[in-house]
């Protein structure tokens, strides 16, 4: 009989930045995420899940299959 073989699956993760989705392979990181901000020209920036709700640094790693929003950060300016 033949030997079978199997592939580790991984369930992949998503990024989004103004309608762009870039996707990571298992789970999201902060380096992850960072990285697209920077290739998107982003300084500051705030996270967000699917439905709005906030994302924190303790929040990391996120699983596989998650999804983070990318929300640009301007400061509220002072007059």
């Amino acid at each position: 009989m033949s030997e079978v073989f199997e592939t580790n699956s991984v369930v992949v993760s998503k990024v989004i930045y103004n309608g762009n989705v870039t996707e990571i392979n298992g789970e999201i990181n902060v380096t992850d995420v960072k990285k697209v901000a920077s290739e998107a020209g982003i300084k500051k920036f705030t996270l967000e899940t699917e439905n709005g709700d906030p994302i924190h640094s303790s929040d990391f790693p996120l699983p596989s299959g998650s999804t983070v929003v990318i929300k640009e950060y301007n400061a509220p300016k002072v007059s």
